[in-house]
């Protein structure tokens, strides 16, 4: 039981600052050692593979398009984040009792990018490095948690190697003498023998699989200045090999030849990874390799479908400031072998345009959204649409100076679970990792979404709008089946999904058109999007005028809410700006505020990270819950300041059957709520 009030409390606080100091109050302190896992299967009972903690680690294959251990032979899903790189550098405690609480969380893989350890100048690894990655993995590999790995092709930004810094990666794409040095690397990388473990790297079982990919594309050249002049000689010898005239390469997307363009460039892109696949099974590599590439066209999709063992797809959303130009993005990846090009989404960034949040789609098309919160939540709504082998979301930060809290030296922030880089993450972790543990493997065994498409057909037919004012991060052509599997108890099948505005399962629900997802358990249940009215959660009724809310609701003393003697309400807002310039957020240093710059003539200025919350949108909902059992007239609300500590009073309505409260958090000023019996 102390486990999952701790998992649930963190579900729920996401990174506070004060978190430590709430959950101390709320249930006892417990030790990375000590935490324990056996909840999960209580709380989540649906089975979904191989998250089984303290797994013993087994070869992996593939078979049937899925991922299938060679002892167990049963199906193997990878729910996993990555490790910040430079996390090898802290010391041997901190990564023993890090990976222990991974695995507490259910993480059964993570995503390593091993190109840090490599020495450009000497082309050789670095020996210091390599040795902390040595350590890292051995107990990565002694806590039943694989690893992967993730290498672009080596190229330099800086101006040694003479490329402009805007067009480094996809020219370096071209370029043989990097091709040729990332297959060194990877020769050294996988013939090392792990000084802790005894076992060369290629034959380790615990590196589960490899991905190569550059995340930028030679097509990426015609969208800069200059761009089309570097790319002429090679689309001149690709129309020779074609047997094709030569022609002018097109400088606008309407033009005739922009079709056989895009098959230029996808050719082009693959050429390095076939070549560096090729070599590594060469020198005995058989570890199961995926390419991938942000792919940039449907033709790029199917030549990297053909190539890899597997398919590695990028999902792009957003949900938090990145420093990086005013681009603000969230990555997950999914991993599929059954589907067919067009099964997955595309890439997405979000950029921050005069203050406003605008999703921009491959072909560079810019759509508006209302709040950056909600896409979190439909990046992992969306996710458990798909039948997934492997689900990993992504840092940002890889550097060592960004995963040491500077008040507390010892504080890692070495996963996408913990790094503090908004205001949001005080609200959305409880969504966000309610929707990992609880939807994803719920549901993903039961829906599948069937896409047919077109052979080469670019045009956009139908968009899927999760939420009103957002661009998805999957385009259907032609036509969507919304279809289940046998097994569950469900019999509706919905055909042509865009005449439908709404799904509701037992215990989940989705209204694109009004705007809003949930989801619950007997024990907990979250909430996302525009209030209209009401929404219906099992045992819980939510009522508002049009509010957008972000809550979850949790028991923290039983596996039932409406038999709890205590439960915990947490409800954010639209937390992010304050009138209509202030952008507020935690950071990582109180006394040195970090500094964002804003994209757009109007607001390219720096805006400071506040820490704490200094500012949350007035919201006013009701919760009914029903309650089961005790007498409900001892039965008191309180809100919580962010100490944890009671804060006031708030009056309740009792009825025959349950009883509901009023959260007003204008007047309140904090997100958290506890209910509990006298």
């Amino acid at each position: 039981m102390i486990g999952i009030s701790y998992f649930l409390i963190f579900m729920i606080f996401g990174v506070n600052p004060n978190m430590k100091k709430i959950v101390e109050k709320m249930v006892p302190r417990v030790e990375y050692e000590k935490v324990d896992t056996s909840w999960f299967e209580v709380l989540f009972p649906m089975e979904f593979g191989v998250v089984k903690f303290r797994n013993k680690i087994e070869p992996i294959t593939i078979q049937n398009g899925h991922f299938i251990g060679k002892i167990s032979k049963r199906r193997v899903r990878f729910f996993g984040t990555t490790i910040g790189w430079d996390f090898i550098l802290a010391p041997d405690s901190i990564i023993e009792k890090s990976v222990k609480y991974l695995g507490s969380l259910g993480i059964n893989c993570v995503r390593i990018h091993p190109i840090g350890i490599w020495n450009y100048r000497s082309k050789s690894l670095n020996e210091k490095l390599l040795e902390r990655l040595d350590f890292l993995t051995s107990e990565l590999r002694k806590n039943g948690i694989y690893y992967s790995f993730y290498t672009p092709i080596i190229c330099i930004s800086s101006g040694q190697d003479s490329l402009p810094i805007n067009l480094y990666r996809g020219l370096a794409l071209l370029d043989e003498n990097k091709s040729m040095e990332t297959r060194e690397f990877w020769k050294q990388l996988l013939l090392h023998r792990n000084k802790y473990t005894g076992i060369r790297y290629y034959e380790d079982p615990a590196l589960v699989f490899l991905i190569l990919s550059n995340e930028y594309s030679v097509s990426k050249l015609w969208y800069q200045k200059g761009g089309i002049d570097i790319l002429r000689p090679f689309w001149a010898r690709y129309l020779k090999s074609k047997g094709l005239p030569y022609v002018e390469i097109p400088e606008k997307k309407t033009e005739e030849n922009f079709d056989l363009f895009l098959k230029f460039s996808a050719e082009m892109d693959s050429i390095y990874f076939m070549n560096t696949k090729r070599f590594l099974r060469s020198i005995g590599v058989k570890i199961p390799i995926a390419c991938t590439n942000n792919p940039y066209s449907y033709y790029e999709q199917k030549i990297f479908y053909k190539i890899s063992d597997f398919l590695a797809v990028h999902n792009y959303g957003s949900y938090c400031g990145n420093s990086a130009g005013g681009w603000v993005r969230n990555r997950s990846e999914l991993l599929f072998k059954n589907g067919k090009p067009g099964d997955f989404p595309t890439r997405m960034l979000t950029v921050n345009y005069k203050n406003k949040p605008v999703i921009v789609d491959e072909w560079n098309i810019g759509y508006p959204i209302d709040s950056r919160a909600e896409v979190m939540v439909m990046v992992s709504g969306l996710a458990a649409l798909y039948d997934y082998d492997g689900l990993f979301y992504f840092d940002f930060f890889e550097h060592y100076d960004y995963l040491i809290n500077p008040e507390k030296k010892k504080k890692y922030y070495m996963t996408s679970l913990e790094q503090p880089f908004s205001i949001q993450t005080i609200f959305l972790p409880s969504i966000s990792f309610a929707f990992r543990l609880f939807m994803l493997p719920v549901f993903t065994d039961s829906i599948v979404v069937n896409v047919d498409r077109a052979e080469g057909e670019l045009i956009q037919q139908f968009r899927f709008n999760p939420f009103p004012g957002l661009s998805s991060q999957i385009y259907f052509q032609k036509r969507v089946i919304l279809s289940y599997e046998k097994g569950v108890p469900y019999t509706e099948i919905v055909e042509k999904l865009e005449k439908k505005s709404k799904i509701v399962l037992s215990n989940f629900v989705w209204d694109w058109e009004k705007g809003y997802i949930g989801l619950h358990s007997d024990k907990f249940a979250a909430f996302a999007g525009i209030l209209d009215s009401y929404c219906k959660l099992g045992n819980i009724v939510i009522r508002g005028d049009k509010e957008f809310v972000v809550l979850t609701i949790a028991s923290l003393d039983t596996l039932n809410l409406s038999k709890s003697k205590k439960i915990l309400i947490t409800v954010g807002a639209d937390a992010i700006t304050k009138g209509d310039k202030l952008y507020t957020a935690p950071t990582f240093n109180g006394e040195k505020p970090i500094m964002y710059w804003f994209l757009g003539k109007e607001s390219q200025r720096q805006i400071e990270r506040i820490p704490g919350i200094s500012y949350i949108k007035p919201v006013s909902i009701n919760i009914f819950i029903k309650k089961m059992n005790g007498d409900i007239s001892n039965i008191r609300a309180f809100s919580l300041d962010f100490e944890g500590n009671k804060k006031r009073e708030i009056p309740l309505l009792y009825y025959m059957e349950g009883f509901e409260i009023n959260i007003m958090t204008g007047e309140s000023k904090t997100p958290y709520y506890l209910i509990e019996e006298r």
